[in-house]
C-alpha cells in the first residue's frame, strides 16, 4: 500500500492508527470525521511522514506540515503548517513556529473550544475555523496578513482581527443573512 486515498476511513469508529512505513500519499480527507482517534504512530522507517516527539499525529516530514492530529496530539514544535481536515479534540495549542492555516484546517470541528493564535501566524485559510464553538475570544495577531472567507464563519466567541481587516467582517464571518440562513437549516 502506497497510497490512502480520500474518504477511506471517513466515519469510522476507529481509536487508533499506525502507519506503516510504505505509505507514501495520503488522500486529504481519508480520516475526515475519524473523531474517535486517540493514538496515532507512524512507523520511524517511514520517510515521507513521522510522528515526532510521540506527538499523537501525522507531520509531512519535508514540509513540517501537520496533515493529521487526533484528541491527544500535542503539535510539536517546528511544525509550519496545519493542512485541511487535520484535527480534532476540544483544545489546540499552536506552536509559534505554525505560520499558515490552511483552508478548511479545523472545518466542522465543533469540539474544539479553546485555540491560540501564535505571533507570526501569517495566513489564515477558507472556512478554516467553519462551525467551531470557541468559548474564549480568538486574538488574530497583526502579523496574519491574509484571512479566507468564511475563515470564522458561525463562531461562538468574539475574534479580534488586525486593523487592517476593518470592513471585512461579513466576508470573514459571514454576512447575517448567511449566519441565519445556516441556523435555520442547522434546524431541519
Amino acid at each position: 500500500l502506497i497510497f490512502i486515498d480520500s474518504f477511506v476511513f471517513s466515519r469510522t469508529a476507529i481509536t487508533s492508527l499506525s502507519l506503516p512505513s510504505n505509505i507514501k500519499i495520503i488522500g486529504s480527507c481519508a480520516f475526515r470525521y475519524c473523531d474517535n482517534l486517540t493514538s496515532i504512530v507512524v512507523d520511524s522507517a517511514n520517510k515521507v511522514y513521522d510522528s515526532r516527539k510521540k506527538c499523537n499525529a501525522i507531520i509531512e516530514t519535508s514540509t513540517d506540515t501537520l496533515v493529521l492530529g487526533c484528541t491527544n496530539t500535542v503539535i510539536p514544535e517546528g511544525i509550519k503548517n496545519i493542512r485541511m481536515f487535520s484535527c480534532s479534540g476540544d483544545e489546540i495549542k499552536l506552536p509559534d513556529s505554525v505560520q499558515v492555516i490552511e483552508d478548511y484546517a479545523f472545518y466542522e470541528c465543533e469540539n474544539l473550544h479553546h485555540i491560540n493564535i501564535p505571533d507570526g501566524m501569517i495566513k489564515i485559510g477558507f472556512d478554516a475555523f467553519y462551525k467551531c464553538i470557541f468559548y474564549d475570544d480568538v486574538i488574530v495577531p497583526d502579523s496574519v496578513v491574509e484571512i479566507g472567507d468564511g475563515a470564522f464563519f458561525g463562531l461562538g466567541a468574539e475574534v479580534q482581527l488586525p486593523e487592517r481587516f476593518a470592513g471585512q467582517e461579513d466576508r470573514i464571518f459571514g454576512s447575517s443573512e448567511d449566519v441565519e440562513d445556516y441556523f435555520w437549516d442547522s434546524l431541519k
